[in-house]
């Protein structure tokens, strides 16, 4: 045994096991997921699943495919916390798709946001 700053030291011989696992919950996940999260991080999942939902909609009316409108959806929810989400936005839709097409995608969602 030794003393430092009045702290005992002592080796062992075998580490102790690590405690069981938790019995998982019953609850459903979407009580789970509020109590993770702050208020505001709540009003900013709403924020982004409503900017999602707006711009699945302005694009499947444009007559986009089910994949070029997700794909679009995902980068604007992505980039939404930045303050410059719009150029980010879209610079990473002319990455994704060709120059034209991206940023004909852009100039559609842009007012969303």
């Amino acid at each position: 045994m030794k003393k430092e700053e009045g702290v005992d030291i002592r080796r062992r011989q075998t580490i102790q096991a690590a405690p069981s696992a938790k019995k998982t919950s019953t609850k459903p996940a979407n009580s789970l997921a509020k109590k993770a999260y702050s208020g505001n991080q709540i009003k900013s999942l709403a924020k982004k699943n409503t900017l999602n939902e707006s711009i699945m909609k302005v694009l499947s009316n444009s007559g986009y495919d089910n994949d070029a409108r997700g794909k679009v959806a995902s980068i604007a929810v992505k980039y939404y916390a930045y303050a410059d989400r719009r150029s980010l936005t879209h610079d990473a839709l002319v990455r994704q798709f060709d120059q034209a097409r991206g940023s004909d995608l852009y100039n559609r969602i842009k007012k969303l946001f």
